[in-house]
């Protein structure tokens, strides 16, 4: 599988899949197989979605190293992981992965219809939403 392709998250709480199975160049499947191991429980359990430090320890299993800054930085390097929030449709977190060809937005179409899901590249992060947390590469 290739590193940085369109991954469509498979229901409403895998955004956060969608970016490490993109990440990672994996199945999407496999991603949450691993982030379900280190959440201890299922996306759709209590606390539901998945919470950064999760993502932080699935990605250490493959040797890529991460710190959560919750300051906007000027820029966002490729394989930056965001967290935001914002207006309906974001009115949960959604995670979005910082690629070469901008950023990889696991549910770009917000169909309420999860079967309908699209993942798509996006210029900038979707309007009306606010940066809550980012995920950014860092050396070990």
């Amino acid at each position: 599988m290739n590193k940085y392709r369109l991954v469509k998250q498979e229901n409403e709480w895998g955004c956060g899949v969608a970016c490490v199975a993109s990440l990672l160049g994996i199945e999407y499947d496999a991603a949450l197989k691993r982030l379900e191991h280190h959440k201890d429980g299922k996306l759709d359990e209590a606390p539901l979605g998945l919470d950064v430090h999760e993502i932080i320890w699935s990605l250490a299993d493959h040797d890529l190293w991460y710190i959560a800054d919750w300051r906007r930085p000027a820029q966002f390097p490729a394989g930056s992981i965001v967290c935001i929030r914002g207006e309906a449709p974001y009115q949960s977190d959604h995670y979005l992965l910082m690629t070469p060809q901008g950023w990889m937005d696991p549910w770009h179409n917000t169909s309420k219809n999860v079967s309908a899901i699209k993942a798509d590249y996006r210029d900038a992060l979707p309007i009306g939403t606010e940066f809550i947390v980012a995920l950014m590469p860092r050396e070990p």
